[in-house]
């Protein structure tokens, strides 16, 4: 709504990985289908399985959800390696929309770190593992917290068309298509 975000990180390869990451994973549980190379090559195979986990259960539960559009992210800092082989993106996120809508109970904006990882092949997935240094402090010397959410406007997308939820409730848990589980390095 309302067009691109648009500020002084929105060009950052990071910060477009992190956009891309919450857009796939949206897109992929309305779906319930998590095998498309932007998702598996924007995601851990892990990770992968533990969304994909999610909408098992739902379904199995007869309890689906479709998201209305990607997690709302305001980026507020990109802490690069030395090395320059990964990277923290610093968010404020804001409560997904979904349909039927939910509450989770958590008083949003929040605070999310996303770690972001270079491939040998010079592709940006997200990383797993990978905890920020705390205290995260903005380049104007300001603590990053919750309560600093709350003072920004969190740009929101929503899907055009919007998804399908009696098309995803029609589905059944096997119906989730998921890539093999790759072994644990």
């Amino acid at each position: 709504m309302g067009g691109r975000p648009s500020g002084p990180l929105e060009s950052d390869e990071w910060v477009e990985t992190v956009r891309e990451a919450e857009f796939v994973l949206a897109w992929a549980s309305n779906e319930a289908d998590f095998t498309p190379p932007e998702v598996t090559s924007t995601w851990s195979n892990f990770t992968i399985h533990s969304f994909a986990a999610a909408v098992q259960g739902d379904l199995l539960h007869r309890s689906p959800h479709v998201y209305l559009g990607p997690r709302p992210v305001a980026p507020v800092a990109v802490q690069v390696d030395d090395d320059g082989k990964g990277a923290v993106v610093a968010a404020c996120v804001d409560a997904i929309e979904m349909q039927p809508p939910y509450d989770d109970g958590n008083d949003w904006p929040l605070v999310r770190y996303y770690p972001v990882e270079l491939t040998e092949s010079g592709d940006r997935r997200m990383a797993t593992g990978r905890p920020p240094q705390e205290p995260f402090i903005l380049a104007d010397g300001t603590e990053l917290a919750d309560e600093y959410c709350k003072t920004l406007d969190i740009p929101r997308a929503v899907f055009d068309p919007a998804p399908d939820l009696e098309a995803l409730a029609r589905k059944g848990r096997d119906d989730v298509l998921v890539p093999p589980l790759e072994p644990v390095k």
